[in-house]
């Protein structure tokens, strides 16, 4: 316990040593709360489900609507923060998902190796020989348009990278000597897969995932923009971003809040991501210090 405690506190200050990891880990943390409590702070709640007010459409950005109004008279603000939450779920659901699925692949496939690690490799191969937006697209195609759709389109297409990777770290960790010293105790193979190969392979699984949160953000985003995703009146921020792309040069808020909300989230996971793969680097770690 005082081990996992140093480290903690280690990693803190190494944090604070970096102002654009900081930054990112303050607005990333943010943006949880503010999803969080959105349905309780959020000025107009109601409209970030549907409710219509034509006499107030197209508003400006004002002190009675910091976002100004939309097409329907909707609050963009109240949307914005409401809408954080399905944006959020989806980034942070799709990560999880792929990870529950490439993860444990890869580990299994680079500790064992042969046949088996090559017939998983393979497979992910070809998953990966497919651009990930085409065949989230496909998948939603197939599936129809929906939230839920989306997360198990991206899911698919998304789980490869985590088996690579784990796959990599595995082949690596399989011949030091703690994994020789479980094999001479007789510790089975499943056990030495879970108790040892994946502990150690998670430093950079953590770091790709924080940075894929942002990406897989984006990927939602395109295929709500497409009509592939979030349907209305539901308040998902690259639907918004579609729906007020059309009066960009007249009512440029509609469009624009979204789009810089979608920007700051990614922006922020991103440089959380980069700081924590300089903390979880022990070269890098040294140098921090």
């Amino acid at each position: 316990m005082g081990m996992w405690a140093k480290e903690f506190q280690l990693s803190l200050q190494l944090i604070r040593k970096s102002p654009l990891t900081l930054i990112g880990l303050v607005v990333a943390l943010i943006l949880v709360v503010a999803a969080v409590l959105a349905p309780y702070v959020a000025p107009y709640p109601q409209d970030a489900y549907g409710a219509a007010s034509p006499e107030n459409k197209f508003k400006p950005p004002s002190s009675e609507h910091w976002f100004g109004t939309d097409d329907l008279g909707r609050d963009v603000f109240s949307r914005v923060l409401i809408g954080s939450r399905i944006s959020l779920r989806i980034a942070v659901l799709v990560v999880a998902i792929a990870l529950l699925l490439g993860f444990p692949l890869g580990a299994v496939g680079g500790f064992l190796g042969g046949k088996t690690g090559e017939f998983i490799m393979r497979v992910t191969d070809i998953f990966l020989s497919f651009p990930s937006i085409l065949l989230a697209l496909v998948v939603c195609l197939l599936l129809g348009p929906s939230v839920d759709n989306v997360m198990i389109a991206i899911a698919i297409s998304w789980w490869p990278w985590y088996t690579r990777i784990a796959y990599s770290q595995a082949v690596s960790i399989r011949e030091r000597p703690f994994i020789e010293a479980a094999k001479a105790v007789g510790i089975g193979k499943t056990k030495t897969v879970f108790r040892h190969v994946m502990p150690n392979s998670l430093a950079p699984i953590l770091v790709q995932a924080t940075m894929d949160l942002g990406s897989v953000l984006l990927e939602a985003t395109a295929l709500s923009f497409l009509g592939l995703g979030a349907q209305p009146p539901q308040p998902e921020w690259g639907l918004m971003a579609y729906i007020g792309h059309g009066y960009l040069f007249v009512d440029w808020w509609c469009s624009t809040f979204p789009g810089l909300a979608i920007f700051i989230t990614v922006l922020a996971f991103n440089l959380l991501g980069d700081g924590l793969r300089d903390i979880l680097d022990p070269r890098t770690r040294r140098l921090l210090r």
